[in-house]
């Protein structure tokens, strides 16, 4: 655990030396939520009810799911680095180094979404409630529940994207993969649009095929979830219902 400490701090202090990168993507994250925020409050000035859930909630959703997808982001980039090594052939002394080389990677990415989390998503969270009455945890469990998701979603990230790294050792350019592969993590993950707001078969597709295949909900919706309480997988429940009898009647 030593050597992970050490290898996990020395990425943290890396992470904070390009200073330019960090303000552009801190205000990339915000432009981001507070676009989420308008959008949802401009349609729910034209649909109320359309949506299951009150606009408090919708909000509270949309500030989290940015926050959330901040401090994963850093998970994405270990794609990259392992087709980059790979490529240029460092990953040959990488591996007869006399260290784990999934310990060394895991590492060095906890380190960045421990950077992350600090200093870009606890201002998100922050400037959320101030500006756009987000929601905290209205008990203890919840909290709990939220962190511990979490923390286990950073982890279900890093492994997913871990294996796309290792793609490289066949491929040598995961680029068209690893897009493909974030665009249908985003999707089926809630980040984009909720997953109980989809038609009625990728909603079908999302929670029955997908979660044996790829486990995407694990990424993001969980921890939502998990915030937004059991009132908001009710409200959602009770809209599916209401769509499946609207189709029926069609």
């Amino acid at each position: 655990m030593r050597i992970f400490w050490s290898f996990a701090r020395q990425s943290f202090h890396a992470a904070a030396i390009f200073r330019f990168e960090f303000w552009l993507r801190l205000v990339t994250s915000f432009v981001w939520m507070f676009s989420a925020y308008w959008l949802w409050r401009v349609l729910y000035t034209q649909q109320p009810g359309a949506f299951g859930v009150s606009l408090s909630q919708m909000v509270t959703y949309a500030g989290i799911s940015a926050v959330v997808f901040m401090i994963m982001r850093p998970s994405t980039y270990v794609a990259y680095s392992i087709a980059s090594r790979v490529k240029s052939g460092e990953i040959v002394m990488d591996i007869l180094k006399p260290l784990d080389f999934h310990l060394h990677t895991l590492a060095r990415s906890f380190g960045e979404v421990l950077f992350v989390s600090l200093t870009m998503g606890l201002p998100m969270l922050l400037a959320g409630m101030l500006l756009l009455q987000v929601q905290l945890p209205s008990t203890p469990l919840q909290a709990l529940l939220f962190l511990t998701s979490l923390v286990l979603g950073v982890g279900v990230s890093f492994s997913l994207n871990y294996l796309l790294g290792l793609l490289a050792v066949f491929t040598l350019d995961i680029r068209n993969i690893s897009w493909a592969y974030g665009a249908i993590t985003r999707f089926f993950s809630g980040s984009e649009v909720p997953l109980w707001l989809l038609p009625l078969v990728l909603g079908q597709i999302a929670a029955q095929r997908l979660r044996h295949w790829g486990r995407f909900e694990l990424v993001l919706e969980q921890q939502v979830h998990h915030r937004a309480g059991s009132e908001r997988r009710l409200a959602g429940e009770d809209a599916e219902e209401r769509h499946a009898q609207r189709v029926q009647v069609r």
